[in-house]
């Protein structure tokens, strides 16, 4: 009897603690270089994902480079909200050679509309442009 009350006890506490977490919870799987945010409230955010395929023969280091780049892009455009990243973990075979993923979080299409313009993220395309075969950019309001 003690210990089934034991068991109910932490599955209570277990229980409790799963749903009590609310907002953006950042979680950081280390293995796999993702980052991960809670859904947000319809209209209360604008995403803009792109995908890169490097060129053969990119080294670690210079695809590293780009990608330290492309998140220090929150630190100087202020309508950045977000940043996340991940590299590929997809067992599908449909990446057709896309290996990293951002996410970038924005109030609105304005804030996007800023983003592109400024030039920081000029200076990050002259960066990473001669080490991309291709990028692909998808944007929507979630």
């Amino acid at each position: 009897m003690r210990v089934a009350l034991a068991l109910t006890s932490i599955l209570l506490v277990f229980a409790a603690g799963c749903i009590s977490v609310k907002g953006n919870v950042d979680v950081k799987d280390e293995s796999r270089d993702v980052t991960a945010v809670s859904h947000a409230e319809p209209g209360s955010v604008f995403r803009h994902v792109v995908l890169f395929k490097f060129k053969a023969g990119t080294s670690d280091a210079d695809i590293e480079k780009v990608r330290t780049a492309f998140h220090n892009l929150k630190n100087g455009i202020p309508t950045v909200r977000n940043i996340e990243s991940g590299r590929d973990v997809s067992t599908e075979g449909l990446q057709q050679g896309f290996t990293h993923c951002f996410i970038v979080t924005f109030e609105n299409a304005a804030g996007r509309d800023t983003y592109l313009k400024h030039p920081i993220h000029d200076e990050f395309v002259k960066l990473a442009g001669p080490h991309l075969e291709q990028a692909l950019v998808v944007d929507f309001i979630p």
